[in-house]
């Protein structure tokens, strides 16, 4: 077995912390049974790219993988919380440009783009 980077030791403690929170809140929500199994599928994925003997493609995969993973796992998110969580977006808004006479995040982001 190849061993763990710390990317794969933190999804794997995000995972368990994602699992717990899904068990507890299992009976309001039926859907925490999805995030179990993609959780548990998860592990199990973690646990296959680090067996030794993988080609080109594995090895791609195993640096990638938390990437190509993140929609699902945000994903995750609304289904313990519920879909339909109200989000507080433009009152954060209003506040920074009232506090900072602008919006200094979206400022920055335009002025240093990636």
């Amino acid at each position: 077995m190849i061993p763990l980077k710390l990317i794969d030791r933190l999804m794997l403690v995000y995972l368990a912390f994602v699992s717990v929170i899904a068990v507890v809140r299992w009976d309001r929500r039926p859907l925490a049974g999805w995030v179990l199994l993609a959780n548990l599928l998860t592990v199990g994925l973690i646990w296959l790219l680090h067996r030794p003997g993988l080609g080109r493609f594995g090895r791609t995969v195993r640096d990638i993988y938390p990437v190509l993973l993140l929609p699902a796992l945000y994903g995750a998110l609304d289904l313990l919380n519920g879909i339909g969580v109200p989000v507080w977006d433009a009152p954060l808004r209003q506040a920074e440009a009232a506090i900072f006479g602008s919006q200094v995040s979206r400022e920055w982001w335009q002025r240093s783009p990636s």
